[in-house]
């Protein structure tokens, strides 16, 4: 079988052209092939890519990563760090500072009244609606070393998108501070 192509070569580069007779030879070996079954698969079906795209394609989407040594949670290596620097300082922002005793001190003293107070428990959505700054990473380290499923929602956002966003995700609770109170408060008819 033979076929030619005929193409303006002021609107199509030789190579662009190479490229669909390479895809239209893909596509007549798969027509052609005895594996084929018109009634069962529809033309459109078909792939037109190359073998080295298909590949491509194949490599990139490889995600299995073989994780050799133990997996480790953040807050986990957080607590090793703060036993092994206790004194050296955590979190610095603009004027204010925490140790690592002090951070550990905070999360540990926020996760147990979330836990005896409001009976949060692992797997729980947990939302945070905090500006930067020292307590939105106290809640963060909070939240996983409970075990709870973090996840931030922006200050700059109406109040009226963070309710939506609370009812779509189902969240349990919601970590917030004196700058966003406000955001969440009730509104009684």
């Amino acid at each position: 079988m033979t076929c030619l192509f005929e193409y303006s070569t002021d609107l199509f580069q030789r190579s662009t052209i190479e490229t669909i007779c390479q895809r239209f030879q893909v596509l007549l070996k798969q027509l052609f092939t005895s594996s084929f079954d018109l009634e069962k698969q529809p033309v459109y079906e078909l792939s037109i890519l190359l073998p080295d795209e298909l590949k491509l394609i194949h490599d990139i989407n490889e995600t299995h990563v073989d994780y050799r040594r133990e997996t480790r949670c953040i807050h986990h290596d957080f607590v090793d760090s703060a036993q092994e620097n206790w004194q050296k300082m955590s979190i610095i922002l603009d004027e204010q500072s925490l140790t690592y005793a002090e951070t550990l001190y905070y999360v540990q003293k926020l996760s147990v009244h979330l836990i005896q107070e409001y009976q949060v428990k692992p797997q729980q959505i947990i939302c945070q609606c905090i500006e930067r700054s020292i307590e939105m990473i106290l809640g963060i380290l909070t939240i996983l070393s409970i075990g709870a499923i973090y996840t931030p929602l922006s200050p700059n956002d109406p109040s009226g998108r963070l309710y939506s966003l609370l009812s779509d995700m189902q969240a349990h609770y919601v970590l917030i501070h004196t700058l966003t109170e406000e955001k969440f408060a009730f509104k009684s008819n």
